[in-house]
């Protein structure tokens, strides 16, 4: 049986290829209309998430993170701005949104996790996407 994510990320796959109308394959096709497949959009979206979170803006479901979050300081330290992931121990927890968004956090570039509007953000976290 097959997830949603796997239904949605297949129908993007055919509409782009009716929109391509040519005989490329479903990735080609996502390129040359320059879309992000559903899995790295949401990684996106994890992201912009963590960065609001480290402003003062916390989503609910990260209430287990609000107090680390919001104590955070501005001094160079080995961990930067963000506290280290947790030690989770089963797959569920893996799953949960704010461990799926600090890991995505974490492995992204130094130079997206600084302090920034969040215009300029999601504008370099998009060419980040589409590069990758």
């Amino acid at each position: 049986m097959k997830s949603e994510m796997a239904h949605l990320q297949g129908f993007q796959n055919r509409f782009a290829k009716k929109i391509v109308d040519s005989k490329l394959s479903s990735d080609e096709a996502i390129a040359v209309l320059k879309w992000i497949p559903l899995t790295r959009r949401r990684f996106g979206h994890r992201c912009v998430d963590v960065h609001n979170a480290i402003k003062g803006n916390i989503p609910e479901h990260f209430d287990t993170f609000r107090t680390p979050l919001t104590t955070l300081h501005g001094y160079n330290t080995r961990n930067g701005n963000l506290q280290p992931l947790p030690n989770v121990r089963t797959d569920w927890g893996k799953r949960v949104t704010c461990f799926r968004a600090l890991r995505d956090w974490t492995s992204l570039p130094d130079d997206l996790k600084w302090p920034m509007p969040i215009f300029i953000l999601r504008r370099q976290l998009k060419k980040f996407l589409s590069d990758n």
